[in-house]
């Protein structure tokens, strides 16, 4: 609503997925990305071209929210790569991630990355979570 679109209806759900999987993406180096400019001129989507004009940083400010929960002002301070590290890398097994958001163009990488590439991920998209 702050760049003057509202996506917040239920008739907007379809929409929002769209913008959430085929526009955003998260940033390896959150730091050094947000500094960058290159993410600023984003190719128009055809489903909302309007939109694409109005999408800058909101493109990795979104998906960062995964491993930055305070950005939203939740009162938390307990991302994604946290809780793997705290709750799922002392088992040996693979850690499942479960729904759409970790779809977004390489959140898992992201993961990986901050283990080291020592992590196995499985990735249930349309399961529980999707």
């Amino acid at each position: 609503a702050a760049r003057g679109v509202s996506l917040l209806g239920v008739e907007d759900y379809d929409t929002v997925e769209r913008i959430k999987l085929e526009m955003c993406y998260c940033a390896l180096n959150f730091e050094e990305e947000i500094e960058r400019s290159s993410f600023l001129h984003p190719e128009e989507p055809d489903f909302l071209p309007e939109l694409g004009k109005l999408l800058t940083k909101e493109r990795i400010l979104a998906p960062e929210v995964l491993f930055n929960p305070s950005m939203m002002g939740f009162d938390l301070d307990l991302g994604i790569d946290t809780f793997i590290e705290k709750v799922g890398t002392g088992f040996g097994h693979p850690v499942l991630l479960i729904g759409k958001g970790f779809s977004i163009s390489k959140v898992c990488d992201r993961i990986r990355k901050l283990f080291n590439d020592d992590l196995e991920i499985k990735l249930d998209a349309e399961g529980i979570g999707g």
